[in-house]
């Protein structure tokens, strides 16, 4: 009984897992797999409604609580059916026995920036991973989801659950809402009703004046080793913030110290090189690592100061990129750049003097690096389904397009552990795996790469260290001199570009717009993660070139738009837009998309492209 906060543990002991006392008997085992099955119907649809909206669902769930009156997640999501159906007196009650009869609920609250309950937040899904652990052998495969779920007048949300160690699966976050949580990892309650960390939650792309906070309020920053000056030494190496320059109205620069102080700098001319001032803001901040190459940084965020939230969570537009290793470009579309900024980075400290080698994306190619010597054995484009040291891959390759996979070989006189970084032609650079490759292993299972072969550059050895997140605090950016354009020119593609053409568009330079046009339909829809985005095609033409054409969309970085495309000529009305497929949204899917053009393209001039 009674109501605790949660408890972060660890699972691990000195001689594996440690071992927990949670069974289910083998009736309660499958009734619960039923539900969790019955409650992934949320999310399958057959003629437009979904699978566990059917009358057929309520029916089973009424059918386990037949034979099992106690069953609280079978209550929970009859509960969930009903209030979907609007029957919202029973699916009280259920919920209510569901309460009653769970051995645990985690309460989760929500609180607005100002610190009041967000009352009435709608979420459409929260998972809860239940630990099972017998003779040291871990098992998390017992997950339940709760469905539709809706804020009290607390700003709580109550989810049932059996009495072990838990982590939290998945987090779905409510449509035009972002939010800020701790992650737990491992925690178990103490108490009939387990306090989960209160969340944060506010509109996205809304700015919470109301919102001051220090690094501690931030689960990103208290954690994290950093400063408010503009130097920071760790781990025997100093980074330092030197200078922040800005673009003015005019295309000038200036350069400033991070405190309003205006320097001189020699490495910011290049701002200077931008024609789309009037509707993007442009900054730059330059670092300084010493000794030289002891810094390899991996990620970067950046926070609002005042609020600490993240900045393409607080504002609409902004985005940014290392352009090279020292220099941090940082842009906003249609809206300024905050006054101050907290820059984040991940990075790992390798110390002066650390060894680096490259290794080119060919079969049989070798480096060495600390004495050890590594081969590439194979690499090929595509995935293949299975692969094993003796027999090598099976089946035939899949996701050429999208998919690279290689088998590397380590050997060496000595162990050697090291970070292995891949490389793309555009200047996208990822570390393949965060605890490093030993030397010692004689034949490691195949690396699958999410990028096209012909767009890897190389791989480049360093060699390993953990990675820690450091930040500076309170960056002042050089005050800017003008409001921003709120309409982004179009882009005009004349008719004869319609084939199989491509082109670089530097509307939102210095970040890379990609345009492809084809004739037909050869692509089939999208890839996405969070290293890469492709395109996947069919393996055959679709239609003929004559009715249909599609024009790809390819952003080097995120950044929230919406795209239209018309077919312009003296009888073809603008009105009319294209019949459009895949993703037409930046936000849907924010590195691109594409649109099929249906029309009368003889009759086409150009092909019109709008964004908003």
């Amino acid at each position: 009984g009674g109501t605790s906060p949660v408890i972060k543990v660890d699972l691990q002991g000195m001689f594996g897992w440690k071992n927990l006392p949670f069974k289910l008997s083998a009736e309660m085992e499958e009734n619960v797999k039923t539900c969790v099955e019955l409650a992934k119907g949320r999310f399958r649809s057959t003629n437009g409604v979904a699978e566990f909206e059917r009358e057929e669902t309520k029916k089973e769930l009424e059918s386990i609580l037949k034979d099992n009156p106690n069953m609280f997640y079978a209550q929970q999501l009859l509960a969930s059916w009903h209030r979907i159906h609007s029957n919202t007196v029973l699916a009280n009650r259920l919920r209510a026995q569901a309460f009653s009869n769970a051995p645990v609920v985690l309460v989760q609250r929500f609180l607005t920036p100002d610190g009041r309950p967000a009352q009435g937040i709608k979420i459409d899904s929260i998972s809860i991973e239940h630990n099972r652990v017998q003779n040291r052998y871990l098992d998390p495969s017992l997950i339940l989801r709760f469905l539709d779920l809706t804020t009290d007048g607390n700003g709580e949300i109550r989810l049932p659950v059996f009495d072990t160690v838990f982590r939290i699966s998945s987090h779905s976050n409510p449509n035009g809402y972002s939010l800020e949580y701790e992650s737990l990892g491992w925690f178990k309650s103490n108490g009939k009703y387990g306090l989960l960390p209160e969340v944060l939650i506010w509109k996205t792309h809304s700015q919470p004046k109301s919102l001051s906070r220090n690094t501690q309020d931030s689960p990103l920053l208290k954690k994290a080793q950093g400063t408010d000056k503009k130097s920071l030494r760790i781990d025997g190496s100093v980074i330092s913030v030197t200078s922040v320059s800005r673009m003015m109205r005019d295309g000038s620069t200036i350069t400033e110290d991070g405190d309003s102080h205006q320097v001189r700098s020699k490495f910011e001319t290049s701002l200077t090189e931008l024609r789309n001032q009037l509707y993007m803001d442009h900054a730059v901040i330059r670092l300084e690592t010493a000794p030289s190459q002891s810094v390899d940084i991996e990620k970067i965020h950046f926070l609002e100061s005042r609020s600490k939230l993240p900045l393409n969570e607080f504002q609409e537009g902004p985005i940014w990129k290392k352009s090279t290793p020292n220099r941090i470009h940082l842009s906003s579309l249609k809206t300024v750049l905050p006054k101050q900024v907290d820059l984040v980075i991940t990075a790992r400290f390798p110390g002066a003097g650390a060894k680096r080698a490259n290794l080119s994306p060919e079969q049989g190619a070798r480096t060495e690096i600390d004495g050890a010597i590594f081969t590439l054995e194979e690499i090929h484009a595509g995935q293949y389904s299975s692969w094993n040291s003796k027999t090598g891959f099976q089946g035939e390759p899949r996701n050429l397009n999208s998919h690279s996979e290689l088998v590397l070989t380590g050997n060496g006189s000595k162990q050697v552990n090291v970070s292995i970084y891949v490389a793309l032609k555009n200047g996208k650079m990822w570390n393949l795996k965060d605890g490093g490759w030993f030397s010692n292993t004689k034949s490691l299972s195949p690396i699958s790469v999410p990028a096209n072969l012909a767009d890897i550059s190389h791989f480049e050895f360093r060699p390993y260290s953990d990675k820690k997140t450091i930040y500076f605090e309170n960056i002042r950016l050089p005050d800017i001199d003008r409001k921003l354009v709120q309409q982004i020119p179009s882009i005009t593609l004349p008719r004869e570009s319609i084939k199989n053409t491509t082109n670089i568009s530097y509307l939102f330079e210095p970040f890379e717009f990609e345009i492809t046009s084809y004739t037909g339909k050869p692509i089939r829809g999208t890839s996405q993660n969070s290293r890469n985005f492709s395109f996947l095609f069919w393996d055959t033409q679709r239609t003929t070139a004559e009715e249909e054409a599609t024009v790809a969309f390819r952003l080097e970085r995120p950044i929230p738009f919406k795209i239209s495309s018309k077919l312009k000529g003296p009888n073809i009305s603008l009105d009319s837009p294209i019949k459009a497929s895949g993703s037409t949204g930046g936000q849907n899917s924010p590195y691109g998309s594409y649109q099929i053009i249906q029309g009368d393209l003889k009759q086409a001039d150009a092909i019109v492209i709008n964004f908003e």
